[in-house]
């Protein structure tokens, strides 16, 4: 499928947060109009992407990664979107980081080619399709392993599919975290395993590690950097069966690739070219929670801005420090933070908070007064993208101005 191809869907009683106005158009008719998202085509709840935020943040990751001397795989689970992939393979990225199969196949139908899925695959069909799909040389589908037991499981699948191919990352881990291996001493028993196996090609060692930590503290740091060095060690320990010229080390999330860089540079390799890889998904659209806590900051880290809005009608102010807006736990995600009042209408400010939120409704408390209006529009920031993406099929992008500027399509 053509990317181009997204702006024909029309719209019908199955899209959120369009109007009467819209439907039967396509999303191509309705840019045509060049309408504000007040303009009629829209209603609340409704969730929108800063034209500008996206932008910047895209440049200045690349830049980071250009600079440091790093290659980008932004993890596009984030936002599932076929369009802002485009966005950050045309900015440099060089590959696309998923969590499943079935995500991968999203964005091999718009025909990306080079895909890192950033987990253990183990069940025969995935690890049999995902083989098929290696034997384009096009193709470039990289999932790991981080068991003997999962290495048995490639090798069977390799055997009854010999002309098939399974590029492969050992994944290495920490006590109490997700996936990983624990004791370096299995790394090379693993290693081995697939290097006898045909179609097996260990291209190098990654890990993950956005959750080890509780924060950027001393202690954190220190966590962190112990972790990035385990990775270089297995990967001392993998090299000998890295029949390439080069050899992968990959982490980075979007709260700690800071550590990932200063880490990795140090590594050396008498054998091998390095491909250093960050795997960062949320600094795209960034957010006003998680991540402006959390992320790099600095003069030498990019300088991000939030896109996401999650915008809410207020429907009744039955007191006069509180309010009602229109969405709820079905429109934003909450796994982290509830949503940031940030401005109402196309540029009012509002001094408020969200406690509280219902399925539909979101309690809105502060010095409302002679801010707010019944029907007023109030834009929430968000905390942790991820969970809000999958809650929207399509995004309006706006721009300074809240002109209807794209429309972004994501495939959850």
């Amino acid at each position: 499928m053509e990317i181009s191809s997204i702006y024909d869907e029309v719209i019908d009683f199955t899209h959120k947060g369009f109007s009467d106005n819209a439907q039967g158009k396509s999303l191509k008719s309705l840019l045509e109009q060049g309408e504000s998202l007040f303009d009629g085509n829209h209603l609340t709840p409704i969730a929108t992407l800063k034209d500008s935020a996206l932008k910047n943040n895209v440049e200045q990751m690349a830049n980071y990664c250009a600079k440091a001397g790093f290659e980008l795989a932004p993890h596009v689970k984030t936002h599932m979107s076929p369009q802002l992939a485009k966005m950050q393979i045309d900015a440099g990225a060089t590959y696309l980081t998923v969590a499943t199969l079935w995500q991968a196949r999203v964005f091999l139908q718009f025909g990306f080619k080079s895909i890192i899925i950033a987990n253990e695959v183990v069940d025969f069909a995935s690890l049999r399709e995902i083989a098929t799909l290696n034997k384009n040389p096009l193709n470039e589908i990289i999932c790991y392993v981080d068991s003997i037991s999962g290495a048995e499981i490639i090798e069977k699948v390799l055997l009854e599919n010999p002309s098939g191919c399974l590029h492969l990352l050992l994944e290495i881990g920490y006590p109490a975290g997700r996936g990983g291996i624990r004791d370096l001493d299995e790394v090379k028993k693993i290693a081995l395993r697939l290097a006898n196996t045909p179609g097996a090609i260990i291209r190098g060692v990654t890990g993950f590690e956005g959750i080890l930590s509780g924060g950027r503290t001393p202690e954190g740091f220190a966590e962190m950097d112990n972790f990035c060095q385990r990775i270089l060690n297995a990967a001392d320990l993998v090299s000998e069966f890295v029949h390439r010229p080069e050899i992968i080390i990959s982490a980075g999330g979007s709260a700690f690739f800071d550590v990932v860089v200063r880490v990795f540079t140090q590594y050396k390799s008498a054998t091998h070219k390095i491909r250093r890889i960050l795997r960062s998904g949320g600094y795209l659209s960034f957010d006003h929670g998680l991540y402006g806590r959390v992320s790099p900051q600095g003069d030498s880290s990019p300088s991000l801005k939030p896109a996401i809005e999650v915008w809410g009608s207020i429907l009744t102010q039955p007191e006069g420090d509180f309010a009602l807006l229109n969405f709820g736990k079905r429109d934003v995600g909450i796994d982290v933070d509830n949503p940031n009042p940030v401005r109402v209408g196309h540029d009012g400010a509002i001094s408020a908070c969200i406690p509280k939120l219902n399925d539909q409704h979101a309690y809105l408390v502060g010095k409302l007064d002679s801010s707010v209006s019944l029907g007023d529009w109030v834009a929430c920031g968000i905390s942790h993208p991820c969970t809000t993406f999958d809650k929207w099929r399509i995004f309006p992008v706006i721009d300074d101005n809240d002109k209807v500027v794209d429309y972004v399509r994501t495939y959850f």
